[in-house]
């Protein structure tokens, strides 16, 4: 498998996720409140307006593996891409980019550690073909995932990809 070492071209989390924002992040990830999708797409797309006015139109989430997708019920990246998709009038399609290795949390793993865990974890349609892809999720730590998620979507012949997280590594602290 090709590696991309500059597979993203940009990327912004939003905020710094610490007191409150966090919280909200860990409940809408962790604690089955997928309603919170809607006022933090809003948040998203209001704090990332300036990078979006120059990103791709093509909202791709970075999916959760099928397994851990049915224990949780919801995939909070995919609630979050689409809620940030309508509100900036952009499409947000589903399976565009799959997770088809299940991987361990990366919570606790060293930088080297998580890019080991997801390197190959993804497989991207060819639907992506020739497109400008605006990769979103929750939170951006070290962009081990993003790297690896967006290296499946170049090898898929996407012509660049961009990320926009809601939010920077954060402590519930």
């Amino acid at each position: 498998m090709p590696r991309h070492p500059a597979a993203l071209r940009s990327r912004l989390g939003a905020l710094r996720a610490r007191g409150p924002l966090a919280r909200a992040i860990h409940r809408f990830k962790y604690e089955d409140h997928p309603n919170l999708a809607g006022p933090l797409g809003a948040l998203l797309a209001d704090e990332a307006r300036s990078f979006l006015s120059r990103a791709p139109e093509l909202v791709v989430a970075l999916p959760l593996h099928t397994r851990r997708y049915h224990a949780r019920k919801y995939d909070q990246a995919q609630l979050l891409a689409g809620t940030l998709a309508k509100a900036t009038g952009r499409k947000a399609p589903v399976g565009l980019l799959t997770r088809h290795r299940e991987t361990q949390r990366q919570v606790g793993l060293s930088e080297a550690e998580r890019a080991n865990n997801v390197a190959g974890a993804f497989a991207a349609s060819s639907r992506v073909s020739g497109q400008r892809v605006l990769l979103v999720d929750d939170v951006f730590t070290t962009g081990a995932t993003a790297r690896a998620a967006a290296s499946a979507l170049l090898e898929a012949g996407a012509v660049q990809v961009e990320m926009l997280t809601l939010a920077r590594a954060f402590s519930l602290e």
